[in-house]
């Protein structure tokens, strides 16, 4: 829905109505936990890529001779 693939959420409306019909529970907790597993696997890759930002900042920071620990509070305050 986010990337407008989907104008409503129809995996979720199709699951929550298999568990209201069919009685299937299972099905919904396997729904809910793929989306658990992605959302994980998502935020490891956003955290990773600001650890990556933050090293490469402070590497650059390094290079500010006396006006570096004041930079470096800074960017601690940021990150």
């Amino acid at each position: 829905m986010d990337k407008e693939v989907l104008k409503k959420p129809i995996l979720y409306y199709n699951n929550l109505t298999r568990v209201r019909e069919k009685d299937d529970l299972t099905q919904w907790f396997k729904f809910f936990l793929a989306g658990v597993i992605e959302i994980a696997k998502s935020t490891i890759s956003t955290f990773d890529s600001i650890l990556r930002l933050q090293k490469k900042v402070e590497f650059k920071v390094e290079t500010l001779g006396s006006r570096s620990h004041n930079a470096q509070l800074i960017l601690n305050h940021f990150f």
